[in-house]
């Protein structure tokens, strides 16, 4: 049992670049979900959400863009340091502006627009902890 108990704990580099390409993976998938509907039903959005229209159709795009890069990170056997920290760094800067634009008073999101920056800044920011614990694991 004792050996069990070391053997989970122990981190190799094989774990790590698994934790990171599913860090990465959860974050393309989520990115794939949210990208098309903010792109093209911005309007709508806008109205459900109470956030500008034009902010919700430029995320979206970027996001179009941005889930494609993810999954080709997720799909390297051993992502690259670069291309981690390029998606550290971009995700860490996400979660600040959402949380700076949702604090600000520049915007009055409704309750359901208060409810997706939410999601917003608690999900990029688990997806991005679970990305630098893969990275870390990996000794990079």
């Amino acid at each position: 049992m004792s050996t069990l108990a070391a053997t989970s704990h122990t981190s190799t580099p094989a774990s790590g670049a698994g934790l990171l390409r599913l860090g990465l993976g959860l974050d393309a998938a989520a990115t794939v979900a949210f990208a098309p509907p903010l792109a093209f039903a911005s309007g709508w959005l806008s109205g459900l959400f109470g956030l500008p229209e034009m902010l919700l159709m430029g995320a979206g795009f970027f996001l179009l863009l941005w889930a494609a890069f993810l999954i080709w990170a997720a799909r390297q056997r051993v992502p690259s340091r670069r291309m981690v920290w390029t998606v550290l760094v971009v995700n860490t800067l996400w979660v600040i502006d959402t949380a700076v634009l949702w604090a600000s008073g520049w915007v009055q999101p409704t309750l359901w627009g208060e409810a997706f920056l939410a999601v917003n800044v608690v999900g990029v920011s688990a997806f991005t902890a679970l990305q630098y614990l893969g990275l870390r694991r990996m000794g990079r």
